[in-house]
């Protein structure tokens, strides 16, 4: 918030994916919940099969990197 410029969008990102089913049940773990309270449901049409964040413009202009990882 001190570096960026006003009016300018920074994605911000660790560069480093996983996928659905590992985040919930990472956050599952967490809780301590057990993971049967996933529910699948039916993909529907257009679906986008994976979501990435680039955070190339933060890391290059503002030198921001993750000091933390998702585990």
């Amino acid at each position: 918030m001190q570096q960026g410029q006003v009016g300018e969008v920074y994605n911000v990102g660790a560069n480093n994916e996983h996928t659905n089913l590992d985040i919930v049940k990472t956050i599952l773990r967490l809780m301590n919940k057990p993971e049967s309270l996933i529910t699948f449901v039916k993909d529907w049409p257009g679906h986008d099969q994976r979501y990435a964040i680039n955070a190339t413009k933060i890391n290059q202009n503002i030198g921001w990197k993750s000091s933390l990882t998702f585990t």
